[in-house]
């Protein structure tokens, strides 16, 4: 059944061929805005270099040729030294624009500083049609010791020494866009209908490519950040979704359906990681899910590379990142461990657009509890609209996996009023029905319905 169904997202591949390790090459690049992605005024902009800078090189044009102006003044001091970043906020008239950032960066194989430019194409809209700003979030939590494995810049995490640093951890993947470059695709099954290696149904689904992806690596136990950093263009991190054949995830090396390498031609649907057994989305709407495992598979769907002689997979590949390379080590099986190794909770948080209702929550639960046994799940909730809560408003709660809850809704306390700017906290009872994944998501609701960013999070029911 396990075999089949990780056929089943073979169809929805998406890139990493041969992204290589930043090494010696000295670069410099722009973070956001991600290239041909829409966004609304002022548009954020975070430029990168990875070697030092020589003084009074940087430089940024904006749309180069006839008309072309220097706005390197309205960015941020530059730090001359490598790994650093200059942003700025840019107010810019609606329609097509580019960037041309250059400046001087040291190149340790030639020993003396290389003039580097990069371009960055973009469009500003502004109108009601421009989408809203997106998050998608993948957490994939520690479950057996030792995994997730594998390295950020000089970092190692995981593995198999239970003394080694860094022993467990979860991973965070994080892609910020917009919901106007959200594009629909579908991808018939190869071979069909005589293929046992690719697909189960014909792929069909969305995936957005234009934004900025980040990881973090956060202790299982404490949730501290052990170390961060922000996937380079390069590295082509990209979100997608094959409703056809439930897979969902964050891959590497995107491209739209339009490019040749679309679907399985150097797309990597599983890598970093792909989630399974994933409820139908959109991409443009409020999602939570969760899922027994997550896997982590270069050439899952079918894209060609280099045979790991262990493993069912490619040799895992190289990303580059502002912190370094990330790798992954583990789950790289194409018939992984059994269920419950992996667990993760996709979300997505669409940003809402000036509305009297709208709200953003932290949820905090312990990460186990004993099957048969109960816990107490807190939520801030903040009120970043315009109305005022009271007792009309509360939590909508939903149960996922093996959780159970005695009750549906948490309500604002009566007597109590909530202003703009201003939060309360909730609290409620989750219960471990059996041993295994369970979860809790949870979403405001008002007189008008849902509103503001939905949120979940994994539990582990232990014996």
């Amino acid at each position: 059944m396990k075999k089949a169904f990780l056929a089943t997202v073979r169809s929805f591949g998406m890139l990493l061929a041969g992204s290589a390790a930043l090494g010696g090459c000295a670069s410099i690049e722009v973070l956001t805005p991600a290239e041909n992605a829409t966004a609304q005024a002022p548009v954020s902009t975070d430029v990168f270099w990875n070697g030092d800078l020589q003084p009074n090189t940087f430089k940024v044009v904006l749309d180069p040729g006839s008309g072309q102006s220097d706005i390197t003044g309205q960015f941020s001091a530059v730090n001359t030294s490598a790994n650093s970043h200059s942003t700025a906020s840019l107010n810019l008239s609606q329609g097509a624009h580019k960037l041309l950032v250059s400046a001087d960066i040291w190149n340790g194989f030639y020993r003396s500083f290389q003039s580097q430019s990069v371009t960055r194409a973009f469009q500003v809209n502004n109108s009601a049609a421009a989408g809203q700003p997106v998050t998608y979030t993948l957490t994939v939590f520690n479950f057996d010791p030792g995994q997730p494995a594998g390295s950020l810049g000089n970092i190692t995490f995981g593995g198999t020494n239970p003394n080694a640093p860094n022993f467990n951890v979860n991973l965070v993947f994080t892609f910020s866009g917009n919901t106007a470059d959200v594009v629909a695709y579908t991808a018939p099954r190869p071979g069909k209908p005589n293929c046992t290696n690719h697909a189960v149904n014909d792929g069909s689904g969305f995936e957005i490519i234009s934004g900025t992806a980040t990881v973090t690596i956060q202790d299982a136990a404490t949730k501290n950040t052990i170390a961060a950093a922000t996937f380079l263009p390069a590295a082509g991190i990209f979100v997608s979704v094959d409703n056809g054949n439930g897979g969902i995830g964050f891959g590497s090396n995107g491209a739209l359906p339009s490019d040749p390498k679309f679907p399985d031609h150097g797309i990597e649907v599983a890598y970093p990681y792909g989630q399974f057994m994933a409820p139908s989305t959109d991409l443009r709407s409020n999602y939570t899910a969760t899922a027994d495992w997550d896997l982590s598979c270069v050439g899952f769907n079918g894209s060609p590379g280099q045979a790991d002689p262990v493993n069912g997979c490619h040799i895992p590949l190289e990303l580059p990142t502002t912190a370094g390379v990330f790798k992954i080590f583990s789950n790289t099986k194409e018939d992984p461990a059994p269920p419950g190794v992996f667990s993760g909770i996709f979300t997505t948080v669409t940003a809402t657009n000036n509305l009297g209702d709208n709200a953003s929550l932290t949820l905090t639960i312990a990460g186990s509890i004993h099957a048969g046994a109960a816990g107490t799940v807190s939520v801030t909730v903040t009120n970043t609209g315009t109305s005022t809560w009271q007792s009309a408003y509360g939590l909508s709660l939903e149960a996922l996996g093996r959780a159970g809850l005695p009750i549906n809704s948490v309500a604002i306390p009566a007597n109590t009023s909530v202003p703009a700017n201003q939060s309360v906290t909730l609290s409620f009872t989750v219960q471990c029905n059996s041993q295994g994944l369970a979860g809790v998501a949870v979403q405001m609701a008002g007189p008008a319905g849902l509103f503001g960013e939905r949120v979940g999070q994994n539990i582990v029911c232990q014996p």
